[in-house]
């Protein structure tokens, strides 16, 4: 793009945003590739348009990115915005306070764009194409899968694809049942939280909703490890029950004969091991011979041992629920 273009460009994106927005404090910069508004510094950046001016989708989808951070300068209170980043970073962690902040942003481009599009029917023209245009640049649903890498950038992962399905599912672009199944999973078991969100109209009302978003997403990943316990511990069960009504005594007799091991490996260890070195210099003392050293005696694995005895007796059930309740780190 030639300078005399980009600067006529930023000239006019500088008009247009100060005539939507009925101000003339807000800095317009035409650059780069993202767009965004810093609500600090009423800094509003939208990237270099490097398409063809007859193209109207072009035009349309750049003037989309436009209106949407004209949005942003018109209606996100970023003071509150503020007061909840600080409190839940207080309260949950910086973690799960930059989590929670991501799925209000879904929430807060949402609810903005509609409230936008009230004053500014003309926009919603604008806002559609650029939806559809990023939707169909960026991967369109693959970007729902965890597993999904864009090129040149990283894969998805569980979090960025269930934000994605947020975005797109939330702005009618995407049905539930076209999201992929792992992360359909996550919007089902969080729905009533969900759709708090997609209906906010307030940013108050987005961070509120995104708060309960992951408190319901924290309880259906404390949910499923009780419920993949469960079932392995009914199926052990079921398989014990045929195990238990086999003739054939190797069916019958390898889980005793292993449980025996462990007992055995356990007192080896806590009882035999420590107490052979006096056995040795009673023996020494009883015999009159002159004991300088014990033999090294042999290490037995307890770790794996304690690992395999407390799979058999059910015990992981139990460590996974004090995990849940913060018992064990």
């Amino acid at each position: 793009m030639t300078a005399n273009r980009m600067s006529a460009l930023q000239s006019a994106a500088e008009r247009t945003a100060r005539i939507l927005l009925r101000r003339t404090d807000v800095r317009v910069v035409v650059g780069g590739e993202g767009a965004s508004y810093n609500g600090a510094t009423n800094t509003l950046t939208v990237p270099a348009y490097g398409g063809d001016v007859a193209d109207p989708v072009l035009m349309n989808a750049w003037r989309g990115l436009l209106d949407h951070e004209c949005g942003h300068a018109e209606h996100t209170d970023f003071g509150v915005l503020g007061d909840h980043l600080r409190r839940w970073e207080a309260r949950h962690g910086v973690g799960d306070a930059v989590r929670m902040k991501e799925i209000a942003n879904v929430y807060e481009d949402l609810w903005m764009e509609r409230a936008w599009t009230v004053d500014h029917k003309g926009s919603r023209v604008h806002l559609d194409t650029k939806r559809r245009y990023y939707h169909a640049k960026t991967g369109g649903k693959s970007v729902t899968d965890p597993a999904y890498t864009p090129k040149g950038g990283r894969t998805m992962g569980a979090f960025g694809a269930l934000l994605q399905a947020l975005l797109r599912v939330g702005n009618g672009l995407m049905t539930i049942d076209e999201v992929h199944p792992d992360t359909r999973l996550v919007l089902l078991a969080c729905k009533a939280a969900i759709e708090e969100g997609w209906s906010a109209f307030s940013t108050d009302e987005a961070c509120k909703a995104a708060e309960a978003t992951w408190a319901a997403i924290e309880a259906a990943a404390a949910q499923a490890v009780v419920d993949y316990d469960r079932s392995q511990m009914e199926g052990q069960t079921a398989i014990a029950k045929l195990e238990a009504a086999s003739q054939d005594p190797f069916v019958t007799r390898w889980r005793p004969a292993v449980g025996w091991v462990c007992v055995l490996g356990l007192f080896y260890t806590f009882l035999l091991k420590p107490m052979l070195p006096f056995f040795f210099e009673c023996g020494a003392l009883l015999t009159g011979r002159d004991v300088t050293s014990v033999p090294i005696l042999p290490e037995v694995p307890i770790g794996d041992l304690i690992v395999l005895l407390a799979g058999m007796l059910g015990l992981s059930g139990m460590r996974s629920v004090e995990k849940i309740k913060g018992v064990g780190k």
